[in-house]
């Protein structure tokens, strides 16, 4: 409980920072909410992990837009995380679409960096194919 309260505090100094400096301060913000959200899912708290994860996306989005080298890793992490969390919460087709574009954009940086990011593009291929596999069960569910 003391490390989401502390990372809501944390959130809450970013968010205010980001306001008056974004360019400085929206990538901290970022991680921030990244980090409240794995907090949260923690704690079982899933819808309010998403909408943590989902704002941390979303500010990742903008700064890949501006800043692709510098964020793209970033943005592709925090995809894999809204992915999972969506997934957990039945959101399936959304957890496949957010995962899918994190495949992609893992496999453009691992074509040319294979060391530094192959083992995530791996990563997010096999939680692509753990989704597809949750979507089937479902289906034979329906059918039934």
């Amino acid at each position: 409980m003391y490390g989401l309260i502390v990372s809501q505090e944390a959130t809450d100094i970013f968010r205010e920072l980001a306001e008056a400096s974004p360019e400085a301060y929206r990538p901290d913000l970022a991680r921030s909410l990244h980090i409240q959200a794995v907090l949260l899912t923690g704690m079982d708290r899933p819808e309010n992990a998403l909408a943590a994860s989902d704002e941390a996306t979303s500010i990742y989005r903008d700064l890949t837009e501006t800043h692709p080298e510098a964020f793209r890793a970033e943005l592709a992490r925090s995809l894999n995380n809204l992915a999972v969390l969506q997934g957990g919460l039945g959101r399936l087709e959304d957890a496949l679409a957010a995962s899918k574009e994190a495949v992609g954009i893992f496999r453009e940086l691992a074509a040319t960096w294979p060391d530094a990011y192959g083992h995530e593009l791996k990563q997010s291929s096999r939680l692509v194919a753990w989704l597809l596999r949750a979507r089937r069960r479902g289906e034979r569910r329906r059918r039934r």
